[in-house]
């Protein structure tokens, strides 16, 4: 009985710390933190508003996320502009936006997928009428 006790709780032990490393991954590759995997592909799309005015730019295909991060900010244009969606492999990612500045973000394997994913997303936060201001995939 006590063996079979010591393999459950080995056995709930290396569950628990499987169940962190991963969110730790999944963390830091959310956060473009440098996990990124020799020959993958990295996009990401960033908005900004500000004044009544709204902008948004995309990168794709990028050896490492920072990369990605980094242009995707450069093209949106805007001051504040952040990375609000990030997305690799052969993956896409989109923004949509409502006319009340609701806005929400999603990634999905198609860009239709992403696209209308997006608009869901927006209405899901308030928004109507929501339109897609951007969307990229990677062609890894």
């Amino acid at each position: 009985m006590r063996l079979k006790h010591a393999f459950v709780t080995i056995g709930i032990i290396v569950a628990v710390t499987s169940i962190a490393i991963v969110a730790a991954r999944a963390q830091k590759a959310e956060e473009g933190s440098g996990i990124d995997a020799p020959g993958q592909t990295y996009g990401a799309i960033a908005y900004g508003e500000g004044g009544g005015r709204y902008s948004s730019g995309w990168a794709k295909n990028y050896p490492s996320q920072a990369e990605a991060d980094a242009n995707a900010v450069k093209e949106c244009g805007r001051s504040p502009c952040k990375v609000v969606m990030r997305f690799w492999g052969k993956y896409c990612g989109a923004v949509a936006r409502g006319g009340n500045g609701a806005w929400g973000s999603a990634s999905a394997a198609t860009d239709n997928d992403a696209r209308a994913k997006s608009q869901e997303t927006c209405r899901g936060h308030g928004g109507r009428n929501c339109e897609v201001l951007a969307s990229a995939c990677n062609s890894d």
